[in-house]
């Protein structure tokens, strides 16, 4: 069976709501679990049965305000100055721990809250509690203490004082339903704003367990849309930034920050330059800063030297000394083969052993020649190939159109030079020296530009790129987070609407008794109080006092006197402060009258003698038209009168009519 609106609202979450967004709700209003919609921490009936005051404002020597602790009226009378308004400045401090007056006054009134004729200063508020019996806090101050170095203490019964006023276990229930107005607060209650107001009265209706769940959720909604909000506004900013900066991974950022998607990786592989086929400028720019043109000494010695040994074996030479060995050979295996004779060549000589042994002697020292050529040539061969490797070794300079470099020019035209080599071994090796020095100085001139203009794009970009990986991560938080944000979304949307239903339903009883209080007040009708409304949320929470003033609307504050303004604010703070739930059923009220007519003073005296009837109420007043009404009326009353006479002596005269 569902006892509280609490478990009310879980179950209709649990029957309208999808399982996550349920069991947020559940969880919600779960750890909220000792909140305000159910009993205070102690519901005895408590009513007031005496104040005692020592010391303090206007009551010098101790002196006793006895009450009947039950149901009826008690008129409190005292002329301004008699110490009647200490009495219940007394009460409100021993119960709340301070009084409303003092909270909105200059510290004077703080500073001189010590009775001036009498040292010693105490106070001690008497009750009767249902269960329990007489129940006493006492607040004592030692002397030449402060008005907050004060002990506080509670009796209950025969057992020991507890020391702290949290012994009596009311705090919550004086702050739903304070049973204590002092005049101030009547004129201050509809002045205070109307933040405060809505609270006091949204603090009664016994729903607080669930508008506290209400602003948890609201909470967690704004703490998962804030990576999402704060996403928005960095994107805003990055691409702002990135629009004035001339790079070309900014170019790119920004047009992938520009997408209705955003890839987060893609991103960071912009901006760490990993991305494949991108940043072209700033690659080529990379090259230009670490280029070198290889070492050429080596490679040119190499082509002389071989040069060198390749001319002192010249071609023609060399290729006479192998037609030659060819034709001996051939001679030699004619004598081999047919012996001694005649030489096929001439005819005049002989092939003979002795022509054999001279051929085969010059034919050994012409194959080492023809050797020594061949080796020549072939080391002629490999250092030009040596060279046309490291000429091909260089590659051309790169452009870059986006950085402007100055050398680029000069070191592409000697690149062009270096590019277009001789064949010829010497002419080759005259070339990679002369046009080696003049790209290698291009080159390093080149290579000092480009390094600035890098590091210069380095120092700019690297600030934007730890901005743009940060933004990546935030961006990545942001879409977890929105995928969160929809169940708590759903869940904090269905309870503020409940917390609305349940808001109107229990203020529309206290702005219906409001409104019976306040047709008493007013009984001539010009002004009819419409309905209580309490509406908007965060600071603009406000409550709407709706008012038909001769049949026109209009709000209270507006067009009320001051008069007006206070009776509102008594039928306001009646029902309030006389719920069912209370605890108290003792109401204090103190000089209420003040500005109210003698029409409204007799309706008041009515709404008094109808509250009397189910509570203990006190009005401490200074204005005769108060008992002269009651009496008038023939209401049943006691009236007590307070007395001050020199030196701070206050006396309460009982049983005055």
């Amino acid at each position: 069976m569902v006892d509280t609106p609490a478990e009310l609202v879980t179950d209709l979450a649990r029957q309208q709501l999808g399982g996550g967004a349920a069991a947020l709700v559940a969880k919600a209003l779960a750890d909220r679990s000792g909140g305000g919609d159910q009993a205070p921490e102690r519901s005895a009936r408590v009513f007031l049965s005496a104040v005692t005051v020592a010391g303090f404002r206007g009551v010098g020597p101790s002196s006793r305000l006895a009450l009947v602790p039950a149901n009826g009226l008690t008129i409190v009378l005292g002329r301004n100055g008699s110490g009647k308004s200490s009495f219940a400045e007394a009460l409100e401090l021993a119960l709340t721990g301070d009084t409303y007056r003092w909270s909105r006054r200059t510290k004077i009134w703080r500073e001189n809250w010590r009775n001036v004729h009498h040292g010693e200063s105490a106070i001690r508020a008497e009750f009767v509690e249902e269960g329990v019996g007489s129940t006493v806090v006492g607040v004592d101050w030692g002397d030449g203490a402060g008005l907050a170095d004060r002990s506080v203490w509670v009796r209950r019964g025969d057992g020991e004082p507890e020391a702290g006023a949290g012994a009596l276990g009311w705090a919550r229930a004086i702050e739903l339903y304070r049973p204590l107005l002092s005049y101030d607060e009547v004129g201050g209650l509809l002045t205070d704003g109307p933040t405060r107001l809505f609270d006091k009265i949204d603090a009664v209706l016994g729903i607080d367990r669930i508008t506290d769940a209400q602003k948890e959720l609201a909470d967690e909604v704004k703490r998962l849309r804030a990576p999402v909000s704060e996403m928005t506004g960095e994107r805003r900013e990055l691409k702002q930034l990135l629009e004035a900066v001339d790079d070309p991974r900014a170019e790119r950022v920004r047009a992938a920050l520009g997408r209705r998607r955003v890839d987060t990786a893609a991103i960071r592989a912009l901006v760490t330059g990993t991305g494949s086929g991108q940043l072209e400028d700033l690659v080529a720019l990379r090259a230009l800063s670490e280029a070198e043109v290889p070492p050429v000494a080596e490679v040119v010695g190499e082509l002389r030297a071989a040069a060198d040994v390749l001319a002192r074996n010249a071609v023609a030479v060399a290729d006479q000394a192998e037609a030659r060995s060819a034709l001996l050979r051939q001679a030699l295996a004619l004598h081999t083969e047919h012996g001694d004779g005649p030489c096929p060549v001439c005819g005049h000589g002989v092939l003979d052993e002795e022509w054999s042994a001279r051929a085969r002697a010059g034919l050994a020292a012409e194959d080492r020649d023809a050797t020594a050529y061949r080796a020549a040539r072939r080391r002629v061969e490999d250092a030009v190939r040596r060279a046309t490797v490291l000429i091909a070794s260089v590659p051309r300079p790169p452009s870059t159109p986006r950085f402007a470099l100055p050398a680029a020019a000069a070191a592409t035209s000697a690149w062009e030079v270096w590019a277009t080599a001789p064949q010829d071994p010497v002419r080759l090796a005259e070339h990679l020296d002369r046009a080696g020095a003049i790209l290698t100085a291009a080159v390093a001139e080149l290579r000092d530009q480009a390094g600035q203009a890098l590091a210069g794009a380095e120092d700019t970009w690297a600030p934007i790129a730890a901005r743009v990986a940060a933004w990546c991560d935030l961006a990545d938080r942001a879409n977890q987070a929105e995928r969160e944000t929809v169940d708590a979304d759903e869940a904090a949307t269905f309870l503020a609407a409940q917390v609305g239903k349940l808001r109107d339903e229990r203020v529309a009883e206290i702005s219906g008794h409001a409104k019976t209080v306040w047709a008493a007040l007013r009984h001539d009708g010009h002004i009819n109080l419409g309905d209580v409304q309490l509406t908007g949320k965060g600071t603009m929470r406000r409550v709407r006092l709706g008012v038909a003033l001769d049949g026109i609307g209009a709000e209270a504050i507006g067009v009320m006197s001051q008069g007006e303004l206070h009776a509102l604010t008594l039928a306001l703070f009646l029902p309030r402060a006389t719920r069912p739930t209370s605890p108290f059923r003792f109401l204090v009220l103190d000089d209420p009258v003040q500005a109210m007519d003698a029409a409204t003073v007799d309706g008041f005296a009515g709404v008094l003698d109808r509250l009397a009837a189910k509570r203990q109420v006190i009005v401490l007043t200074h204005d005769d038209r108060l008992p002269n009404a009651v009496r008038t009326l023939g209401i049943n009353a006691n009236v007590l009168r307070v007395e001050r006479e020199p030196g701070s002596v206050v006396t309460v005269h009982e049983n005055q009519r």
